[in-house]
């Protein structure tokens, strides 16, 4: 760089470091890069760094990489240069006094207790909510009179919006036993049965959101709430602040 100027790192990126790994996040752009952690800690130190001066700041001093690690930054529109110090661009507070409603409740149920008596520590705990819920059961098999006897005794409260279930399969219950579920139970919203003998999606009908998924995959701890597409995340900046502050999902 022939000028010297600052470079800053816009005030809305996020970085999140792993062990090896880290997350750059735009949340302005809806977007995020991941890279190394020791490519992340370098965009920290050129924060608010004179261009004749970041050499003095980095831990290398390989010239060629940083400055293509600048040269990426200021591409992707994650670093930019200026004439004015970093007191010119202050950053945004990531203070989040209060977090969200909390409108979607997933419970697991334990291998060892049983689906009513489940349902009423349910029943006795969900007026607090208005919103969704999920009962997620790994190893214990539930029949469909069992789901039945659950859903008439929690779904007729006004606080609840809708139920999802994700349970293991049973090797005698039929599709159509859980395809029932739904026309006596409008709150039923979607049922997933992991370790099948097939991957299939039945649908409801007139009811496009609603539906049945049967999975070969086995899903046999929390652990496997990981599992899901890049895609699905919103990555925004309110839902990052809360997460820095608050637990959260996310």
């Amino acid at each position: 760089m022939t000028n010297n100027r600052f470079i800053h790192l816009f005030s809305s990126i996020t970085i999140t470091k792993g062990a090896l790994n880290s997350l750059i996040l735009d949340p302005s752009r809806n977007c995020y890069f991941s890279v190394p952690t020791a490519i992340a800690d370098v965009y920290q130190q050129l924060d608010g760094v004179e261009s004749d001066k970041v050499m003095d700041v980095v831990n290398t001093d390989d010239t060629t990489l940083i400055d293509k690690i600048i040269e990426f930054g200021l591409e992707n529109e994650l670093l930019f240069l200026s004439d004015l110090d970093s007191s010119y661009f202050p950053k945004i507070l990531t203070v989040f006094d209060h977090h969200l409603p909390i409108t979607n409740v997933v419970w697991d149920l334990p291998e060892n207790f049983s689906l009513m008596k489940f349902s009423k520590l349910v029943a006795n705990n969900m007026s607090c909510l208005y919103g969704h819920l999920e009962i997620r059961s790994f190893k214990r098999k539930l029949r469909t009179t069992e789901l039945e006897s659950f859903l008439k005794l929690i779904s007729t409260g006004d606080y609840l919006l809708g139920i999802v279930f994700s349970i293991p399969f049973v090797e005698d219950e039929n599709i159509k036993s859980y395809q029932n579920l739904f026309s006596q139970f409008p709150k039923l919203g979607f049922i997933t049965i992991h370790g099948g003998r097939e991957n299939e999606l039945y649908n409801i009908e007139s009811e496009s959101s609603k539906g049945i998924l049967v999975s070969k995959e086995r899903i046999e701890t929390k652990k496997n709430c990981g599992c899901v597409h890049p895609s699905l995340f919103s990555n925004n900046f309110e839902h990052i602040r809360e997460s820095m502050n608050h637990n959260s999902c996310l």
